[in-house]
């Protein structure tokens, strides 16, 4: 990273800053400069929100990439506290790197994969038609669809209680949830509490949380993943894939792990492509086969050219590998153990609603039973006064 103009600061007695206040306007203009790195270098566009201008109380802002006609879009979102877009850990911003600290390394290997970008910033105050919770939501229908019109494919990096503004998407929209190919956690926290079996499918076949611990990078340290040959596998306290970032520390997580994150994201992508391309290629085949037959024919061109597409990455690490195995195991896992919450609710739903309609059948006979008495008394009474 580039270093950072210190204009006024200096150096004072071996030290950066000499007091709170100080750090405060040290970090406050470490944070400008990231914002204006994102602008200047990756023509990132600041979005102010909400949107509608008859909206009163505390403003907010977002940031997205220019490249609005993307496929694949990255979110990122940062955790609580004074971090603002750009940054995940201010201190680190101040004392360690940008590299560590800000988001712009991340920003540099979207813009080398031509992905989009969407910065959220959940933390910061703002009065939202939808509450303070309801920060990723607002920001994923009001700012996100609207401009990234050909988005396909949804990528996220979330860190600390980032990972709990996520979350909250992909509850409250089933579109993030069917879009969503990639999430990274970094020493993170996130609830899948409302999501039904497919979703739960989706969720656990694509995420991966980079945990703080004492093991070296991308070691995994969960036991019930220790062996993905186990027979009994399955999912434990609602964990995804965990591995080690790398570091004890918490603020150092998403730097640690950034770069196994975006190889982590090239396979899936990639592993979504050969799926795409050996689909196409059966449909080929399944026509191909049907031409063949008909001349009496025989082509290995197709069979070897999914050959070729399928074949395993002979460099890929051992890690990534597993990653990929074990999120296909918790899937299939799912499938066998959970139930279809919304096939079951359909058919509480369905008996209740007989249930239901039995009753007010039996009140409307009774109605008109009683009517119908009523109308005999009734009747009778006339006559006799006639």
């Amino acid at each position: 990273m580039d270093e950072i103009d210190l204009g006024e600061y200096e150096y004072i007695g071996g030290k950066l800053f000499v007091d709170q206040a100080h750090y405060e306007n040290l970090g406050d203009n470490i944070l400008l400069y990231i914002q204006k790195m994102m602008e200047n270098q990756f023509g990132l566009i600041r979005i102010n929100i909400p949107l509608e201008p008859d909206i009163g109380g505390n403003k907010s802002y977002v940031y997205i990439s220019p490249n609005t006609d993307c496929e694949i879009v990255m979110f990122l979102v940062q955790g609580s506290g004074a971090v603002r877009p750009g940054q995940w850990a201010r201190a680190l911003c101040i004392n360690d790197s940008l590299e560590t600290g800000s988001i712009l390394p991340q920003l540099q290997m979207c813009q080398e994969r031509g992905w989009g970008c969407c910065v959220f910033n959940p933390n910061q105050r703002c009065d939202y038609p939808l509450g303070e919770h309801g920060h990723s939501t607002y920001v994923f229908n009001q700012v996100v669809i609207p401009r990234f019109t050909q988005m396909k494919h949804i990528l996220a990096v979330a860190h600390s209680a980032g990972g709990f503004a996520v979350s909250s998407l992909l509850l409250n929209s089933p579109l993030a949830m069917k879009l969503l190919r990639g999430i990274a956690f970094t020493d993170s926290f996130y609830h899948v509490a409302g999501l039904d079996k497919e979703q739960l499918k989706q969720f656990y076949g694509c995420a991966v949380h980079w945990r703080c611990n004492e093991s070296d990078l991308n070691k995994f340290v969960n036991d019930q993943q220790d062996d993905i040959e186990e027979d009994d596998l399955e999912i434990v306290d609602n964990q995804c894939v965990t591995i080690s970032a790398g570091t004890r520390q918490h603020e150092m997580s998403t730097g640690m792990a950034q770069y196994s994150i975006y190889q982590y994201f090239d396979a899936k992508m990639k592993q979504i492509r050969d799926a795409q391309t050996s689909s196409k290629i059966e449909k080929q085949e399944i026509n191909q086969k049907e031409e063949q037959e008909s001349k009496g024919e025989a082509d290995q061109t197709l069979e070897d050219e999914k050959a070729q597409i399928m074949d395993k990455d002979s460099d890929k690490p051992e890690w990534l590998e597993r990653i990929l195995i074990l999120q296909t195991r918790y899937e299939q896992w799912i499938e066998n153990n959970v139930s279809d919450n919304k096939k079951e609710e359909k058919k509480e739903e369905s008996q209740e609603e007989k249930l239901n309609g039995e009753n007010e059948k039996q009140k409307i006979d009774q109605g008109l039973s009683q009517c119908f008495t009523l109308g005999k008394k009734e009747y009778k009474q006339d006559k006799i006064t006639d």
